[in-house]
């Protein structure tokens, strides 16, 4: 595990790696590359400069890399491990699969992680070696716009990509895969078995308390929805919710948390907004949640290695203000507290809490004296 030292806000820190440690070289080239920061080699230690975010992502991938005590080395061929020598890709590839890979010229792959997740991503790399090995075909359009929403998506510079046709291919029935959606292996209903065994009807009274325990309920969440029309945009701080839910690590579940618990109010503007670079770490979620009109980037891309990213804080109060909207998160916002169209929506922002898988917004979010939380989600 990396010790660091430095104090929190610092743009640059010192955390601990060993000089024994396999594929260090690696690992410093993936963190220059990955979160465009500077890094110089010590004996036994790496000092990293840059962002603040990007000296926190780093130090994390840090430790997660010194947590790998499982590894194995891959043979592949040229057209295969020509596809690996572009970072973008191998990024990817780690977040997706949860492993980290060290391209060994002239055809090897190093592959650390934990042996299950390994395991999976070398099937994975055995598909895709057999297929860039098999004979070149010309490729149509469609399958040449299904790689680039594929980079799109995955922060990939698509004109950089290896110009092998049969590696394109090989890329094309990846993305094909990858955007698949897998059907039920079996009907959703199956019928019941002949000995199912049914519970005995409750008592009379314990039916009628049952029944208006239901009603209450209901009413309560009937009177918590409005005419859709009424209600003001929400502009969810995706960063700062998926964080919270993580307990510091960036967990995309909870913005679906959040997306959910203003659906279930009827609400059908809800926004989240998250910088570009985080795309990976949400997978198939975040793909359904932008398939939704839930998801949005604040932008961000990566020019030669270093990452460049707008304020997605920023983003996310200027949406609100123009859309007479409401900002949920727990950030303070600070600042920004001296535009004055901004702090309006900042002063009023909904804080929000988060318990284990429940994520929600007390009723009295500005205090018991304050506008409720109907009213706040309300337009004028």
């Amino acid at each position: 595990m990396g010790n660091c030292v430095g104090s929190p806000g610092s743009s640059s820190v010192e955390v601990f790696v060993p000089r024994t440690t396999t594929e260090r070289a690696s690992l410093i080239s993936h963190l220059k590359n990955f979160y465009g920061v500077s890094v110089k080699s010590l004996t036994n230690r790496v000092r990293i400069s840059g962002s603040v975010d990007m000296i926190s992502e780093a130090k994390n991938y840090i430790q997660r890399f010194l947590e790998y005590d499982h590894k194995i080395l891959v043979s592949v061929s040229a057209s295969c491990f020509s596809i690996f020598t572009f970072f973008d890709l191998v990024r990817h590839f780690e977040q997706r699969f949860g492993v980290f890979i060290s391209p060994n010229p002239p055809s090897t792959l190093a592959v650390k992680g934990e042996p299950s997740k390994v395991d999976r991503f070398c099937t994975a790399l055995s598909t895709l070696d057999s297929d860039c090995q098999q004979s070149s075909v010309t490729m149509a359009p469609v399958n040449y716009e299904c790689i680039r929403q594929f980079c799109q998506k995955s922060s990939i510079n698509f004109y950089r990509l290896p110009s092998s046709p049969s590696v394109h291919m090989a890329l094309f029935r990846y993305c094909s895969k990858l955007f698949s959606v897998p059907k039920p292996s079996q009907p959703l209903s199956q019928p019941l078995p002949a000995d199912a065994v049914f519970h005995r009807k409750p008592p009379a009274m314990m039916k009628s308390r049952v029944q208006e325990a239901k009603s209450v309920v209901s009413e309560k969440t009937e009177s918590a929805k409005t005419d859709p029309k009424k209600l003001r945009l929400v502009v969810i701080d995706g960063s700062n919710v998926a964080y919270e839910y993580g307990n510091k690590q960036f967990n995309p579940e909870g913005i679906r948390l959040a997306v959910e618990f203003f659906k279930q109010r009827g609400h059908t503007n809800v926004v989240a907004v998250v910088p570009r670079f985080r795309q990976a770490k949400g997978g198939v979620l975040f793909d359904k949640l932008e398939r939704d009109g839930h998801l949005y980037y604040s932008p961000s891309r990566l020019l030669n290695g270093i990452q460049l990213s707008s304020d997605d804080d920023k983003v996310i109060l200027e949406v609100a203000a123009r859309e007479n909207g409401v900002v949920v998160s727990n950030d303070q916002f600070r600042n920004y507290l001296h535009i004055d169209r901004l702090r309006s929506v900042i002063e009023n922002r909904l804080p929000f809490v988060m318990i284990r898988n429940s994520f929600f917004v007390t009723d009295d979010p500005h205090g018991r004296n304050g506008p409720s939380l109907s009213q706040c989600l309300q337009l004028p």
